[in-house]
């Protein structure tokens, strides 16, 4: 099952190019806040978008239009780092409804839409048991 998920993944980003990916767990499920991984950062910089010389404060991040995969509804994807720490963030209105913890998400450039948000456990068929 992991395999399959990064079979899956490997395909998409030789076709589609650069790729950020996520595993969600319960804590992303609750407050939707996950940390920004280097996957992340690089697929937000695709766009422009830089953590290192972005100001601290979820007001001053930037907005990615995107849409699920799966369902087709839009989504907002919220690049910005924590007031206090500055930690590095992103938030995807609508993630409750298309994934839970335990499935691996890829985000994906998209000229017409900004991002997909494509939920690779469900389309590989993995189960997380």
């Amino acid at each position: 099952m992991k395999h399959e998920i990064e079979s899956f993944l490997q395909e998409l980003q030789k076709l589609a190019g650069p790729i950020g990916t996520l595993k969600i767990t319960q804590t992303i499920i609750d407050k939707g806040n996950p940390d920004a991984n280097k996957s992340i950062i690089a697929f937000a910089a695709l766009f422009g978008i830089d953590f290192a010389t972005m100001e601290k404060g979820g007001d001053n991040g930037e907005t990615l239009q995107g849409k699920f995969q799966c369902s087709g509804e839009t989504c907002k994807i919220k690049f910005y780092r924590t007031k206090t720490r500055g930690d590095n963030r992103l938030s995807i209105s609508g993630l409750k409804k298309h994934a839970k913890a335990g499935d691996v998400i890829a985000l994906k450039r998209d000229l017409i839409t900004g991002a997909i948000v494509i939920n690779a456990t469900k389309e590989t068929g993995a189960n997380n048991g």
